[in-house]
């Protein structure tokens, strides 16, 4: 391993030299506080220590030039490096108020380095961390070629450089490459600026990512927190003006290139939006900082922007990375497969080239599943390389063991976290670590930050974690409370680390819905409502400080107000509250239809919630949880024919969503026998049974339960499974109400009776479910008494529905059919 010896005077250690030692990490440096035992420093510790180290970076300041260890140590150093030992001398100056000829600098090093002042410390720890880097390409020649593997690409790297080298226009500030997540967009950028000779070959951009729930805030922070400014905003950002936020940010971008570096932006809907459209706050930055007349920002965006809207701004320069061309996949398969050593024969190669999509990492997957498994077993598992994408989560997860998922359950609680808080959150457990080592070999985490000092969970992974409800361990609550309640007890401008930042504030605002400070921006508001609605389902917590967020005096952008608004009009929707219809009002489309459409549908007023769903789809076919919920109204009304249609599109669009699978199979299991239909099933059972979840196993046993019930007519094995079910989930209504469905099916009036007697111990008038077992109970009373009796009733206890709901279940009850009634369960 490459070892730095982190020369400096004891005054310049607290405000710089520990700041570097830190972004380094310890397993690179020699630094007295992680080497030498307090007041132990010795000449022999000393030169022992130099022998081990391959670059001697020296912190020249005032105090250093007229330290005598410092001046031991660069002599020792000198002598090294001409024996041969010590391999690079590297000095910065870190004190304002020298330069390369103050007369203490020898006159060896002034003649021989380039000596420059760095007076930011995580600026210092990048140019050390690329020091080392050469040192490792020059040690490990693969490796350097792992890292900087590109092949072809030819037209739009042609693309690129016309447009840097027109010289009729001005050249841009602003790279906007586009296209899917794992397309290649940053190895493209990176490969053509290093071509362009803007950077060195061993520089690594610094990367931020901008989610959907990002603000300007949220930008102006993560640029500081690089470590190029001097500035700190935290605490200021509340009361300042978007233009003064704006102005702000053109300052850190100005620095940024002082600094001669790029920054890169991943960003998912923060600055680029699904319309198209750029976000109004980042074209004004643009504008600000065109003058730098280089390129000093690139962004990965997954989507385009419009060129007739943007193409006359000569300062911003738009290009989309597609698939990889069939040449292309083949050139890229072939040379990575003799990069890692693999022989592929003529035929084989062919099989694997034509699993490709055009995704590069697709490739690298083919060529290490291979190695890993041999030619005949990954033969055997082509469908997990064409599934690569859509079903990476999945296929990782399933080697993973309970100490993966509990530490994948923490990690995705954050948006990115330093190593520091990490290890206080694990408790420095060994076999924590080593999930963590394995999560970056198989790109489930990656490295972000100016210095690659945060841990990030990769965006399709956190969202499977997240959409599939993995929760954090209990072992773990009580250690995220106390870190909580002391970070907002010890919180300071000058002193915080910026991902406990983001986590605290949002854990305690979760927690503590007044709470208050100056620390808190836009951001952590929207966080905390989309956890209490996903995760939490406090809806009327959500309501509560939504509606406090909207009427304050902070300026917020719009398109986090529309969020906010798009999460209370989903909570008002879910607790049936009626001003959920004008709030919707604020929304545009197909956000306000779905809404309306999600607020009919709990309003069991099914016709009207098609009607909103149908508009949606016409707006934007692709809208999943539209097409989701219809499929759900369409089962209620029991129009299984038409509802399998939109199942099988969403079904097929995400395999491993649960949810989904379950709709699909709620469409099937009421479809004549037939063994294509039995196909279809056995294949719904076998995806359910490989999603890694503990809720996916209780809704494939109830699922096996009503395939006995409705599919094969059993009753007898349908009541042994559900009742299995409902012994070995305890916690869960589900089975519970899918054994009333089962009992009703077979006019079992006795097992009926039982079942909702159990039901009604967990059931009250504010329960999701309470529409449920009204409607069970006035099925009972029809199959017991009379209609009119179970009519009654329905009037009697849902008179907070609308007529048209009653109406609708009372010629249910009329008709007995209620099936699919009692199938509207599950919803966004």
């Amino acid at each position: 391993m490459i070892k730095c010896f982190l020369s400096h005077s004891s005054s310049d250690k607290i405000r710089y030299v520990k700041i570097v030692a830190d972004n380094l990490g310890h397993d690179y440096c020699v630094y007295d506080e992680y080497t030498f035992e307090e007041g132990m420093k010795s000449l022999d510790e000393i030169i022992s220590t130099l022998e081990s180290s391959q670059i001697f970076v020296i912190f020249l300041s005032n105090s250093a030039l007229n330290s005598n260890w410092v001046k031991t140590e660069l002599q020792l150093a000198k002598d090294n490096l001409s024996k041969g030992t010590l391999r690079k001398i590297f000095p910065i100056i870190i004190d304002k108020d020298i330069d390369y000829t103050d007369a203490r600098i020898p006159n060896w090093m002034r003649a021989e380095y380039n000596i420059k002042p760095i007076l930011r410390p995580k600026l210092a720890a990048r140019r050390i961390e690329q020091k080392i880097r050469e040192l490792l390409w020059e040690d490990n020649p693969m490796q350097k070629d792992r890292e900087q593997f590109f092949v072809g690409r030819n037209e739009s790297i042609e693309e690129f450089e016309q447009r840097i080298y027109d010289y009729d226009r001005t050249k841009p500030v602003c790279i906007i490459a586009s296209g899917w997540k794992e397309i290649g967009r940053s190895s493209f950028l990176k490969h053509c600026i290093r071509k362009l000779d803007l950077i060195k070959h061993s520089y690594l951009p610094p990367l931020i990512d901008m989610g959907e729930l990002d603000s300007i805030d949220d930008l102006i922070l993560k640029i500081e927190n690089l470590g190029f400014s001097d500035t700190n905003s935290i605490g200021n950002l509340s009361s300042m003006a978007k233009e003064e936020k704006i102005d702000l940010l053109s300052r850190l971008l100005v620095d940024i290139k002082k600094c001669r570096e790029i920054l890169f932006i991943s960003d998912h809907l923060a600055i680029v939006s699904r319309n198209n459209t750029i976000t109004d706050w980042f074209l004004k930055l643009l504008n600000n900082i065109k003058s730098i007349d280089s390129i000093v920002i690139c962004i990965l965006s997954s989507y385009k922007i419009s060129y007739s809207t943007y193409r006359n701004l000569d300062h911003l320069f738009h290009i989309h990375i597609p698939e990889l061309s069939y040449d292309d996949r083949k050139k890229l398969l072939g040379k990575y497969a003799r990069f890692t050593h693999l022989e592929l024969p003529k035929e084989e190669f062919k099989h694997f080239l034509d699993l490709q999509f055009g995704y590069p990492g697709q490739v690298y997957f083919t060529v290490d599943l291979i190695n890993k498994e041999g030619i005949i077993k990954a033969k055997q598992q082509s469908y997990q390389i064409v599934n690569f994408s859509r079903e990476k989560a999945f296929l990782l997860f399933q080697h993973y063991t309970t100490r993966h998922f509990d530490l994948l359950a923490v990690l995705s609680k954050f948006d990115f976290i330093d190593y520091n808080l990490l290890d206080v959150l694990v408790d420095g457990k060994s076999d924590y670590k080593q999930a963590l080592s394995d999560f970056f070999n198989d790109s489930v985490c990656e490295h972000i930050g100016a210095n690659k000092e945060y841990i990030k969970v990769s965006d399709i992974i956190r969202d499977y974690v997240l959409r599939h409800r993995i929760d954090v361990p209990h072992e773990f609550h009580e250690r995220i409370k106390k870190h909580v309640d002391e970070f907002i007890d010890t919180i300071k401008e000058e002193n915080f680390d910026l991902a406990d930042y983001f986590f605290s504030l949002k854990e305690k605002l979760k927690d503590d819905i007044n709470f208050q400070s100056k620390f808190l921006i836009p951001s952590h508001f929207i966080r905390v409502i989309k956890d209490l609605y996903d995760r939490g389902k406090r809806y009327n917590d959500v309501i509560t400080l939504a509606n406090k967020v909207l009427r304050g005096p902070q300026q917020i952008e719009k398109n986090i107000v529309d969020k906010i608004r798009y999460y209370l009009c989903l909570s008002l929707a879910r607790t049936r509250n009626t001003k959920c219809l004008s709030e919707v009002q604020k929304l545009s489309e197909p956000e306000h239809s779905f809404i309306k459409g999600f607020y009919y549908r709990h309003m069991r007023r099914y016709a009207d919630a098609i009607s909103c769903f149908e508009k949606v789809l016409e707006i934007n076919s692709r809208f999943l949880p539209a097409k989701n919920e219809l499929v759900g109204a369409l089962i209620s009304l029991e129009e299984f024919d038409q509802a399998l249609i939109l199942a099988t599109q969403v079904y097929q669009a995400e395999k491993t969503n649960p949810f989904y699978i379950q709709a699909y199979f709620n469409c099937l299991v009421h479809q004549d026998r037939a063994d294509a239909i039995d196909a279809e099933i056995q294949e719904l059972f076998k995806a359910m049974d490989n999603v890694a979840l503990e809720k996916a196993k209780e809704m494939n046993a109830s699922m096996h339960a009503l395939y006995q019930a409705f599919y094969l007519k059993d009753k007898a094995a349908s009541l042994d499974i559900i009742n299995d079910t409902i012994s070995q989930h305890p916690e869960s209504t589900y089975p519970l109400i899918n054994k009333f469905r089962i009992c009703n099916f077979f006019d079992d009036i006795l097992c009926m009776e039982e079942t909702l007697t159990q039901l009604g111990k967990y059931i009250n008038e504010k329960s999701q479910f309470y529409f449920f077992l009204i409607s069970a109970q006035s099925q009972l009373i029809a199959k017991k008494t009379t209609i009119s009796d179970a009519f009654v009733h329905i009037d009697s206890k849902l008179s907070s529905f609308p007529l048209s709901a009653r109406n609708t279940l009372k010629e249910k009850i009329r008709k007995n059919k209620t099936i699919g009634l009692f199938l509207d369960e599950e919803s966004v």
